[in-house]
């Protein structure tokens, strides 16, 4: 009953504005190859949300006020994503 989520692109928030977002995009997609492949290796379910929190690029309203956590509406995107594998693994669906 364990899932595992992606890491999202903090490069893409406010917070890293005048850093490299390119290289922060290789190594985070760079740790969740390598995350996706563990969690496979041992059976666990990995549901990948990077993608929603770079769709948020330029969003404000994908930013929590601190301009680097995701903000509520992030995170509802993320639960819409990850709620079939919840509820698969849960025996629910």
């Amino acid at each position: 009953r364990v899932f595992v989520l992606s890491i999202p692109d903090w490069g893409v928030m406010p917070f890293a504005q005048g850093r490299d977002g390119e290289a922060i995009a290789g190594e985070i997609d760079a740790f969740n190859a390598a995350k996706a492949e563990e969690a496979g290796a041992v059976g666990i379910r990995y549901v990948d949300i990077t993608d929603i929190s770079r769709q948020g690029a330029g969003d404000a309203s994908f930013a929590a006020e601190d301009g680097l956590h995701p903000s509520g509406a992030q995170y509802a995107e993320w639960v819409d994503r990850a709620l079939p594998t919840v509820l698969e693994i849960l025996g629910a669906n």
